[in-house]
């Protein structure tokens, strides 16, 4: 037994959840450094196809996921008036601090200026949602607290999931019907995101009582590589986006529509690659992920074969992924001792991320920003790739000091009865 499994068996972790939130954290990052390649090094930019990143929308709606699914785990008991405040007040201890940290540096290393009510909206958790948003990855924290808040409503009065659910696609739809007497896009993107919330907190009550089953490893590796493509390679995507026509103005400002309808095609791979980091008993399970993986794949393949055939496919936008997708499928129907030892020595390596993601996730962009005002020691590929390797040390470093110093002393200061017992 390896050192993480014996760790595992005496712990309530579960390290393929930490592995997953690490890697997901990390490909955040790995987008923002393509998508925003001239902040990084301001005259240097990558070519296709190495200027590539995976899709950074749907790892957050993959933590939208695992947050309610790791709500309803640690919230057993219905909630009170008596007991919410002591739940929002964790909820806060937990997010907050390091939040206001990064909001801090950000406003230190952004060269924009902005005006004392974007500020005090910020502080208030009200970014994107009301106000501008001063750290671009912190949109999702406001939607997070609104969920939140309002899972004491659906503690409290016992409300079933599978009603929130079909309650927020109604509102989501009706608030977009009436856009031209509201103008309130935003109300249907919390609509959307509610629901990849709420069906994490129904998976832990499907799942509370269920068996232990550990994917194996070469399975939640084909998960991470289908997750590295899951942009090019979501039928569901591509159906909805050609036959629904539901999206807002183009006009808006995508803080106000951050989650559309169309992201409900990326709810089944979202929903089914967390079943599997799970890692509890759900019947055909493997055979599930093998149906979903081809059905959202093949027919997205089969358009890049015939246009590779033809001579006119876009390869800077399908090499890298297709290259994923084959890895993915390998490693997902191909049994492999090789295969499963790679799997556990890459997954493993995301445990430690995971305890760190969080951080991750906020403090990465102003350190990106902060590169972009270095304008020495820049424009080329060795530049580049210093500036990445600098920037990925950095944010591993200022987010350990975060995760492992500093907010458990926060912790301990908050909760004292829960602070743990001095070594004599």
């Amino acid at each position: 037994m390896s050192a993480y499994a014996q760790l595992a068996s005496q712990s309530k972790i579960n390290f393929d959840i930490e592995a997953l939130r690490g890697f997901a954290a990390i490909f955040v990052v790995w987008h923002h450094i393509t998508v925003f390649g001239y902040l990084l090094d301001p005259t240097y930019v990558l070519d296709y196809p190495l200027f590539y990143g995976p899709s950074g929308h749907f790892c957050v709606l993959i933590f939208f996921v695992l947050s309610g699914y790791v709500i309803g785990l640690s919230t057993k008991k219905p909630l009170t008036w008596a007991t919410s405040g002591e739940y929002l007040k964790k909820r806060l201890v937990r997010l907050y601090p390091i939040f206001l940290i990064t909001l801090a540096f950000t406003l230190l290393v952004n060269p924009r200026i902005f005006g004392a009510e974007t500020i005090l909206g910020n502080l208030a958790l009200l970014q994107g949602g009301v106000v501008a948003n001063i750290n671009p990855p912190g949109w999702s924290l406001n939607f997070e607290m609104l969920y939140y808040v309002f899972f004491i409503v659906v503690s409290m009065f016992q409300l079933r999931p599978l009603w929130v659910i079909a309650g927020a696609l109604a509102l989501g739809l009706a608030n977009y019907a009436l856009y031209g007497t509201l103008h309130t896009p935003i109300i249907s993107s919390y609509c959307y995101g509610l629901i990849f919330w709420i069906i994490g907190l129904l998976v832990s009550q499907l799942l509370a009582k269920a068996a232990p089953d550990k994917a194996s490893y070469q399975v939640l590796l084909s998960c991470l590589l289908f997750i590295l493509c899951s942009e090019q390679y979501n039928v569901l995507g591509t159906l909805m986006r050609t036959y629904v026509h539901v999206s807002f103005p183009a006009y808006i400002s995508w803080d106000q529509q951050a989650v559309e309808i169309y992201d409900l095609s990326s709810l089944p791979l979202a929903l089914l690659i967390v079943l599997v980091f799970i890692g509890k008993y759900i019947p055909y399970r493997l055979l599930l992920l093998k149906g979903l993986f081809l059905f959202s794949a093949l027919p997205k393949l089969g358009y890049v074969v015939l246009h590779a055939y033809r001579g006119d496919l876009d390869w800077s936008l399908y090499s890298l992924p297709t290259l994923f997708l084959a890895a993915s499928l390998l490693c997902l129907f191909v049994r492999s001792s090789w295969l499963e030892r790679l799997g556990q020595l890459i997954v493993q390596r995301g445990i430690g991320l995971g305890a760190l993601s969080y951080a991750v996730y906020l403090v990465h962009f102003p350190l990106i920003m902060l590169f972009s005002r270095i304008h020495a020691f820049s424009g080329t590929a060795t530049t580049f790739t210093v500036r990445i390797v600098l920037l990925f040390v950095l944010t591993i470093g200022i987010s350990y000091w975060l995760e492992k110093v500093l907010q458990p002393r926060i912790k301990d200061f908050f909760f004292p009865a829960l602070a743990r017992p001095q070594q004599a």
